[in-house]
């Protein structure tokens, strides 16, 4: 158990250093390079807060369905936060940008060990401008270890088509292959995913929101182990809205998904069927001219059938963050 953590952790820990170093490298050195410009961005962000789960079932994916981990209980208690990532951009006298991105994020809990979740992300991205719009490739590893075990590594390639306009509107379609590849205890999990997605983003500054943005998405999870019980099919759309109000940025979420499982369950239960539905509202507030104080306050519900893959998930969080 403590080895796969110490392995996941020893990962998440390249991947912030890989963050901060993406971003260190572009620090002006006195040279000038004419054929290219290259920009940098870090983020930290610490938040406490206390959440609550009503069975063990677990987010790990964010269009995907809720992964039961038998044997987890402490589900409800104070939970921590540590978020860095680093990025980095190349643009060049071309048509043609690279970038480079790094992210990790940690959770622990004192007293609800089972709510720990750590993550570590690596992507590349070469994109090209193609008349009002642009093209991109984007290559992906992460590593995501869930209360304190070794639990999934990702790998995926990203292909995208994105079209922004002058005021601020933007729509984007996207399609992912990924493939999950779990830790030894996990294993009858593995599965090669398909996933098409999309979103559009609209200003309406008239009217004081300053984003209003639609996305969609379905995907095909198929388990490499041959279990049908495991292998499904899910769609989801959202909507997101931001406004200013009182000083601070406030932003709310809605979240509908639907996943369907292929085959009948274990011991006869039926197969599987999920409407996942989440909120999540935001505020932000500057304190300085790179940093913020976040609040932010979530609910989901997951009904299936059969009722035991039903849960109710809450948190609420206060946080603190850079930017540079």
């Amino acid at each position: 158990m403590w080895q796969g953590a110490r392995r996941c952790v020893g990962a998440l820990l390249c991947a912030s250093l890989g963050g901060v170093a993406v971003a260190q490298v572009t620090q002006p050195t006195g040279h000038s390079d004419t054929a290219s410009d290259a920009s940098a961005h870090v983020e930290t962000e610490f938040g406490q807060g206390w959440e609550r789960s009503t069975s063990p079932l677990v987010r790990v994916s964010p269009d995907g369905a809720l992964v039961q981990l038998p044997g987890l209980s402490k589900l409800a208690g104070p939970v921590s936060r540590l978020l860095v990532n680093g990025s980095r951009e190349w643009s060049t006298d071309g048509p043609l940008q690279f970038s480079a991105t790094a992210v990790s994020e940690v959770r622990w809990s004192p007293t609800a060990r089972d709510l720990g979740l750590a993550f570590g992300t690596i992507d590349v991205a070469a994109r090209w401008n193609v008349g009002s719009g642009s093209l991109g490739v984007s290559p992906s590893h992460m590593v995501l270890g869930v209360a304190g075990n070794s639990f999934r590594t990702t790998e995926s390639i990203r292909v995208d088509w994105t079209q922004a306009s002058p005021d601020g509107d933007l729509w984007s379609v996207r399609i992912e292959p990924a493939r999950y590849r779990h830790s030894a205890a996990f294993v009858d999990l593995d599965a090669d995913v398909l996933a098409l997605s999309g979103n559009k983003r609209w200003k309406f500054a008239d009217i004081g929101l300053d984003k209003v943005e639609l996305a969609w998405g379905v995907r095909r999870e198929r388990n490499r182990q041959g279990y049908s019980d495991l292998s499904n099919r899910g769609a989801h759309v959202s909507l997101e809205t931001t406004w200013p109000f009182i000083g601070a940025q406030w932003s709310a979420t809605l979240l509908l998904q639907r996943t369907r499982f292929d085959g009948a369950g274990p011991d006869g239960l039926p197969a599987r069927r999920d409407r996942f539905v989440s909120t999540d509202l935001t505020a932000e507030w500057p304190l300085a001219k790179n940093s913020y104080l976040r609040v932010s306050v979530s609910n989901a519900t997951n009904h299936a059938t059969p009722s035991l893959y039903e849960n109710q998930h809450r948190a609420i969080e206060l946080s603190v963050g850079a930017r540079w």
